[in-house]
């Protein structure tokens, strides 16, 4: 026997949260990583961002502080 949950959860929720938790947050960029279709997501998603410049500017600080760390 088994309960099914359902919970919403928009993109600004999810973000803070993970923010919040450096493990989740570690392991949703490993796991997003490891995604066959990574190539082509920023085709994909580019369309939904507002400011795609802001968005650039911080994976690439972030990739650089995550390559220092290492």
């Amino acid at each position: 026997m088994s309960i099914e949950l359902s919970l919403t959860v928009y993109g600004p929720q999810l973000a803070l949260a993970l923010v919040d938790d450096d493990e989740e947050l570690a392991q949703f960029f490993q796991t997003v990583s490891c995604l066959p279709h990574i190539a082509v997501m920023g085709d994909v998603i580019a369309e939904y961002l507002d400011d795609a410049d802001a968005v650039i500017s911080f994976l690439r600080t972030f990739a650089d502080s995550i390559e220092g760390a290492k």
